[in-house]
């Protein structure tokens, strides 16, 4: 008895993410969509959220998902195969620096995870959320905040331990004076005494 080919991963998803998007894309033209480049980027970053929603209720990774997103956001936006690709990969970038970014990407999870409880809910998210933005600029990431990177450590024990002993430059010069006074007292100490006590 032959055995039937089970589809791969990737053709699931990226099944479930049109259906998913069928939705959301009503009444948006995704051509409009690309002429922006902000209004692209948050279009990635939503649908980006749904697919890893999907991806994780059926507990498939990223290898699984990211061929699909790709070939996702190529085909419904008309992008090459090496720009959709970048445009996931400046995202991410994206995500750990705008919390704006980070935003849209769980609302796209939150969606996704509402449409596969009865495949009707929040289908205006991405229209609403482009409503909301829509005079939004490549410059007004940063409107939501910026996450903050964490405050850099010294590499070793031993260079924090020499910061903490390394005297400031003012006491420095404050010790040097002194030791510059004592040596010429020292000096005129010793010559009163050769050539006047002598």
């Amino acid at each position: 008895m032959a055995t039937q080919n089970k589809p791969h991963p990737a053709k699931i998803l990226l099944a479930q993410l049109k259906r998913f998007s069928d939705a959301q894309l009503a009444g948006l033209s995704p051509a409009k969509i690309t002429a922006v480049t902000a209004h692209l980027i948050l279009t990635a970053s939503f649908f980006t959220g749904a697919i890893m929603c999907l991806a994780a209720n059926k507990g498939l990774k990223k290898a699984d998902y990211l061929p699909a997103l790709k070939f996702f956001l190529a085909e419904t936006f008309g992008l090459t195969p090496e720009h959709a690709a970048g445009l996931i990969e400046s995202n991410a970038r994206m995500y750990k620096r705008y919390k704006l970014i980070e935003k849209v990407y769980q609302r796209g999870w939150a969606a996704a995870q509402a449409w596969q409880q009865d495949n009707t809910s929040s289908t205006t998210v991405l229209k609403d959320l482009l409503g909301e933005h829509h005079d939004l600029s490549m410059s007004d990431l940063h409107l939501e905040g910026i996450k903050q990177p964490p405050a850099p450590k010294p590499a070793t024990l031993e260079e924090a331990a020499a910061e903490e002993t390394a005297p400031p430059p003012a006491r420095r010069s404050r010790l040097s004076l002194w030791l510059l006074l004592l040596l010429l007292t020292a000096a005129a100490a010793g010559y009163y005494w050769y050539f006047y006590l002598s």
